[in-house]
């Protein structure tokens, strides 16, 4: 489904938020106190805005071969603090919520559960399978030692695509590769990474679907006063300019489709990328990763490539036969 953000108009959660009136509110009730829902939210999201802007402003600007284009730790940031962001949305719906004599004993979810259960359920639901998509990756690097490594291939257009990976210890004698709790692998049996087109259009996308789905479950109506998100538009005028061009695995993956205008900017997500007639994604032509670690030898280290087994022209590979259910997609 489409949905349209007008700079005029501006976003309704945040209207709604700014307009709410304060016999409405509790966040200077609870304990700690907590800020304005609007400052929380405008806040947050400029956080984002700046980190999404500098990471698809590195993939454009990067070196000619993109090995190095990638900022790996801003992206690592960008997807902790959209991680960040979708529990702050839950402190904007306590904010809504009066507390009691055990809501400093509760945690969050548990106080929601109590106190506000039907505006909980209603936005939990509707966007916590999205809200995967960064959580996973975010537990693996804060949780499990992991880090982010580069990637790049040459695709099936003849177009250079950068991304990462999620990299960890996946196996005996140093053995390291896609954590796969975060990368599934592709026809079961290709090793897979995140573009930064695909991921970079995800989360923009993902943010205007979180900020509607609470908007509809705390709000029953727009507020008639027209107020403009600047950091919700940044991200995605800058969602707008990035090239589809994505990793095979990807063109089965549902990203966001975003088109801006000066008064109008168009957002599709879910949507999965097109496929023109005649299309391969598979037909990649090269794969160029950084394998080692500082101060070691390749030849000491055990690795293993995102979508090397595609580059293996000329053999069928097992579980690699032509997919007839891939389509070319307007």
């Amino acid at each position: 489904m489409e949905q349209i953000y007008s700079p005029q108009r501006g976003n309704a959660l945040y209207a709604n938020l700014v307009n709410a009136p304060p016999m409405l509110l509790f966040h200077e009730a609870h304990r700690p106190f907590i800020e304005h829902p609007a400052d929380l939210l405008h806040q947050e999201l400029d956080d984002i805005a700046n980190l999404f802007v500098q990471v698809a402003d590195a993939v454009t600007t990067g070196p000619a071969d993109g090995f190095e284009a990638p900022v790996l730790a801003e992206t690592e940031q960008l997807i902790r603090t959209v991680n960040e962001l979708y529990e702050q949305l839950h402190v904007i719906i306590k904010c809504f919520s009066a507390p009691d004599a055990d809501s400093e004993k509760m945690t969050l979810h548990d106080f929601l559960k109590t106190r506000n259960p039907h505006v909980h359920q209603a936005f939990l639901s509707s966007t916590k399978a999205h809200h995967e998509q960064v959580r996973i990756p975010a537990n693996a690097l804060k949780h499990r030692a992991a880090r982010l490594a580069p990637i790049s291939i040459t695709n099936h257009n003849g177009v250079l695509v950068t991304g990462f990976y999620v990299r960890t210890m996946t196996g005996p004698e140093d053995q390291r590769g896609p954590d796969p709790q975060v990368h599934a692998r592709y026809r079961g049996t290709v090793y897979t990474a995140f573009s930064y087109n695909h991921f970079l259009l995800r989360i923009a996308g993902m943010l205007y679907l979180f900020l509607d789905k609470l908007d509809r479950a705390l709000f029953k109506q727009r507020s008639p006063a027209r107020v403009p998100l600047p950091p919700l538009e940044r991200v995605l005028r800058r969602a707008s300019e990035i090239r589809v061009e994505f990793f095979p695995d990807e063109y089965d993956q549902a990203t966001a489709r975003i088109s801006a205008t000066e008064g109008r900017i168009s957002i599709r997500y879910p949507q999965l990328p097109r496929i023109r007639p005649g299309e391969a994604p598979d037909h990649i032509m090269s794969v160029n990763a950084r394998i080692g670690n500082v101060g070691r030898p390749v030849s000491q280290v055990h690795a293993l490539i995102p979508y090397l087994q595609l580059t293996r022209r000329g053999e069928v590979l097992p579980g690699l036969l032509p997919d007839p259910r891939r389509r070319p997609r307007p």
